[in-house]
Order: C-alpha cells, then sequence, then structure tokens
C-alpha cells in the first residue's frame, strides 16, 4: 500500500502534465473494471486528500477595478478660470479565489489515473 501511495503522490506532483480536458474532479463518473462503489469512493477520497496535501486552499484577492472610475470635471468660472475637481469612483468589490484550485483538479485527475481508475 505504501509504494501504491508513493506512486499516487507522484502522479499528484506532476499534476500539470497529466490534464486530457475532459473535466476534472471528484464529481466526475471514474470507472475501474471490477471495482465497487465503496472501492471508488476509498480512491476518490484518497486522491481528494492528497491533492490538498499537494495543493492546498490558496485564497488570493483579486481585484477587478472599478464598477465606476475616478474622473475629473472642469468648469470654467465666472471670471474664465478653470475650476475642477476629481469626482471619486466606485470601486468593484474584489472577490476570493482559490489560486490552487486548477493544480488541486489536475492532481486529483492524475492521482486516480495512477491508481488505475479512467473516466
Amino acid at each position: 500500500m505504501g509504494k501504491r501511495l508513493l506512486m499516487a503522490l507522484a502522479w499528484v506532483i506532476l499534476a500539470g502534465c497529466a490534464t486530457d480536458g475532459a473535466g476534472t474532479g471528484a464529481g466526475t463518473d471514474w470507472r475501474k473494471s471490477g471495482s465497487t462503489a465503496e472501492e471508488t469512493s476509498a480512491a476518490k477520497k484518497l486522491c481528494e486528500a492528497k491533492s490538498e496535501e499537494v495543493f492546498p486552499v490558496n485564497p488570493q484577492m483579486l481585484s477587478v477595478g472599478w464598477d465606476v472610475p475616478p474622473r475629473r470635471e472642469c468648469s470654467t468660472g465666472s471670471n474664465g478660470t478653470p475650476n475642477c475637481v476629481t469626482v471619486p469612483g466606485t470601486a468593484a468589490q474584489p472577490k476570493l479565489l482559490d489560486a490552487n484550485e486548477a493544480s488541486r483538479k489536475k492532481g486529483f485527475d492524475a492521482c486516480m489515473k495512477a491508481l488505475g481508475w479512467t473516466r
């Protein structure tokens, strides 16, 4: 069992090279000839744990800019001099994204494939 875990972990580390673009993750139907539902569940749990260990959740704040950007408004005063003010903008709410999500999904797929599962 230890050798299989090491092999699965090695595949998880090399996951960036192991994608076929057909969807990833624990929600995908995985098949292995002669396997039971319990074996499928156990393999998914193992691969989820390994991929989360190698690619932990890594929340990153994504600033998406402005809903309304700041702007400068100018007018001419009664004496002909310019009168300019900066109108503040409205910043968009930042979004929190998991920077490791794609790598973790690829790692999960690589682990399942290393254990002999197919989609």
